[in-house]
């Protein structure tokens, strides 16, 4: 099984016999990461994990069913990939060179210590991580002066994957101290720059959070992909082999959300070790956003705010608490 995240984790709960590989003894809570941007505290965002293989991967034999990590070569019966996913800089021409992005903890600190000095900061991207970003900016920047924030998302409203009532709230919200620009392309990316049709943006800082795609080690692997993420059968098994199954934000069609993750992670490992041949079958998600200590969100199309949607917040990492102690305790 490669990959510790929540998927990953959620696999070795539910079937400890499985070998967990990944690079790292903690797993990195990414709806947190926004928290350690305003707080500069790492320990917000880390949950103590044990692995089996602390190793980086280095190469995967599909063929000979070999894993090759810093640390050694594994043989494997089923393989398990929960890799996560990565923000795709691709999609806007510069993004990769000139923008940031967030995705671990070295990028929170280093957005951290970027925004301190920057007096212009534009996020482009407006759903859950670019709202959160922004509310992040601005929560920082506030101790500060003279800073200038700036949100500018392709559509019409942020947070489109929500209720609309949730949209506004966000946005009324924001405005008052975050300059939005919706319904706005984003051209080009340059140094000090963001390009848009009408108009170009000065900036001191650019934060792309518009777009994810799979892994790159993915890339490298003779299966079917779509946006850098594995293909899947309705039982998360490749669509081009048996013996590979994928869970999480690396397989395409499941959402990157935690909930997803987990729910993926235990039934590609059941499916993998002959447990069971359950379909993954997306059920209403909890999809929760905090904005400067606000919570807002849904469970599918049925809206929340306030103490609900930040006690559900705290449930799901809660929830991820347990496995992890659990786990540690074996």
């Amino acid at each position: 099984m490669l990959g510790g995240g929540f998927a990953g984790l959620a696999a070795k709960y539910y079937y400890r016999d499985a070998v967990l590989v990944d690079r790292y003894d903690y797993l990195t809570m990414t709806p947190n990461l926004v928290d350690v941007v305003v707080t500069g505290r790492t320990e917000v965002a880390m949950v103590p994990r044990k692995v089996d293989v602390r190793a980086e991967v280095l190469k995967v034999d599909i063929d000979g069913k070999k894993v090759v990590t810093d640390k050694g070569v594994f043989d494997y019966d089923k393989l398990v990939l929960s890799l996560g996913y990565e923000q795709d800089l691709s999609k806007v021409p510069g993004a990769r060179v000139n923008a940031l992005k967030l995705e671990t903890l070295n990028d929170a600190l280093t957005l951290r210590a970027k925004i301190e000095r920057a007096k212009r900061v534009v996020i482009v991207g407006g759903g859950d991580l670019g709202v959160e970003l922004a509310g992040s900016t601005v929560e920082l920047a506030s101790r500060l002066r003279g800073r200038e924030v700036t949100l500018v998302n392709h559509g019409e409203r942020l947070l489109p994957h929500m209720p609309p009532r949730i949209s506004r709230k966000v946005e009324d919200l924001l405005s008052s101290k975050v300059r939005l620009l919706l319904g706005q392309k984003v051209e080009e990316v340059r140094e000090g720059e963001v390009v848009l049709k009408d108009q170009v943006l000065r900036t001191d800082l650019t934060i792309y959070a518009g777009g994810l795609r799979g892994p790159p080690i993915l890339s490298n692997l003779p299966l079917s992909r779509r946006e850098g993420k594995v293909l899947v059968r309705r039982n998360l098994s490749s669509v081009d082999r048996d013996d590979v199954y994928a869970a999480g934000a690396c397989a395409d069609g499941i959402p990157s959300n935690g909930q997803a993750a987990i729910d993926s992670g235990r039934i590609a490992i059941r499916n993998a070790v002959g447990e069971g041949s359950e379909e993954y079958k997306p059920r209403p998600i909890v999809d929760v956003v905090k904005v400067e200590e606000e919570c807002f969100g849904a469970i599918g199309e049925v809206p929340l705010s306030g103490g609900v949607g930040c006690l559900l917040r705290s449930l799901a990492y809660f929830n991820v608490m347990r496995m992890a102690g659990l786990l540690n305790l074996r």
